[in-house]
């Protein structure tokens, strides 16, 4: 038996405001540099916690880079140092020396 859409309660999920698509919101203001983001990760009813470095390019499209624990605070330091995403994605990919990050001011 087929349920129509008011049997689903399909019409109460969200109100839709005018002239904007619901899955084309405008994204909030973010740091041109990036943000570090927690995410979890469950394997065999396990959660596992990792970090990753995100940046939204001009475009709008968020862009995601695992990062290490042991390069967390260099990347936080980056970050608030207003490294270009450039930089700091080759510094996360081992492409950029250390002592080029922490001499820099």
């Amino acid at each position: 038996m087929t349920r129509k859409y008011e049997q689903l309660g399909i019409f109460a999920i969200a109100p839709i405001t005018p002239g904007v698509a619901p899955e084309h919101k405008p994204l909030p203001p973010v740091s041109s540099c990036g943000w570090i983001e927690r995410y979890c990760v469950v394997r065999s009813h396990r959660e596992y916690w990792y970090w990753r470095y995100c940046y939204r390019d001009v475009n709008g499209k968020t862009w995601r880079l695992h990062v290490t624990n042991d390069r967390i605070s260099t990347v936080s330091s980056m970050i608030a140092q207003r490294y270009a995403p450039k930089e700091i994605r080759r510094f996360i990919k081992g492409k950029l020396s250390l002592a080029r990050c922490s001499g820099a001011s």
